[in-house]
């Protein structure tokens, strides 16, 4: 299946909408099978990386006999933007509560999303606090960018998916009062994320805001455990483009 990056889709608003776009936003979205694993991803990086080590170390070397890689190791060995006082901090969803009374329940494992607006503040909090063990955790497998081999998913939402370019500026849920499932226990939700460029890449400028708009479909998750995003239409909230599908 073609996969479909928040990356690509930036690209592709930044190079249509370059001309015409003052800061605004731009973002990508966003039951919870999270486990140990993912858990783990949330820990420090030292003690995750203690943690890793305690089940064996890392992988070894190349050649015949190498093991595969160990997804809690590889989630061990990402970078986090998490705060260093979850209590004292603002969640990056922007409900107004502190990380540690809003969205870290979530990602710890600790609560499962059981409506669509929980999950998009859940999901935006973790792209925001780079925690791509909890995006792999509430991706449904319909979504083009489900992947059953979990170590290449995480190296490749490491890699490119976790906009490592941009800050995370806010979050607007839109007409999720509204929102109405569709069959077979869909959810749906419609926000808009802006994100802003910390440097020049060629495609942005430092400081440029991006914003989008994704209308979002989330499905139960199977062992009855909360919502799956199962897939979404992102939209530019650029004039000119906002009936423009960008991640087609």
């Amino acid at each position: 299946r073609t996969r479909c990056t928040m990356a690509a889709v930036l690209a592709v608003l930044a190079a249509t909408s370059s001309a015409r776009l003052q800061p605004s936003p731009r973002p990508r979205a966003g039951g919870a099978l999270v486990d140990a694993r993912s858990a783990l991803a949330r820990q420090p990086p030292r003690a995750r990386v203690a943690m890793a080590k305690k089940r064996g170390g890392k992988a070894s070397g190349k050649g015949f006999g190498r093991r595969r890689d160990d997804l809690v190791e590889v989630l061990a060995s990402f970078k986090t933007r998490l705060p260093e006082d979850p209590a004292a901090v603002p969640c990056a969803c922007g409900s107004g509560e502190t990380y540690a009374a809003c969205c870290r329940a979530y990602h710890a494992g600790e609560r499962n999303a059981s409506e669509a607006s929980a999950l998009v503040r859940a999901r935006y909090s973790a792209f925001a606090y780079r925690i791509p063990g909890f995006i792999m955790a509430t991706t449904h497998p319909d979504n083009r960018d489900w992947d059953e081999d979990r170590v290449r998913w995480a190296k490749s939402l490491d890699r490119v998916g976790m906009f490592d370019s941009f800050t995370f500026v806010g979050l607007e849920l839109l007409d999720v009062g509204d929102a109405k499932p569709t069959g077979a226990g869909e959810q749906v939700a419609r926000f808009r994320a802006t994100l802003e460029a910390r440097k020049d890449d060629g495609a942005v400028t430092e400081g440029q805001r991006l914003a989008v708009v994704e209308t979002s479909r989330f499905l139960p998750n199977e062992d009855g455990s909360g919502l799956l995003y199962s897939g979404g239409d992102v939209t530019a909230d650029v004039e000119g483009l906002e009936s423009t599908v960008l991640n087609q």
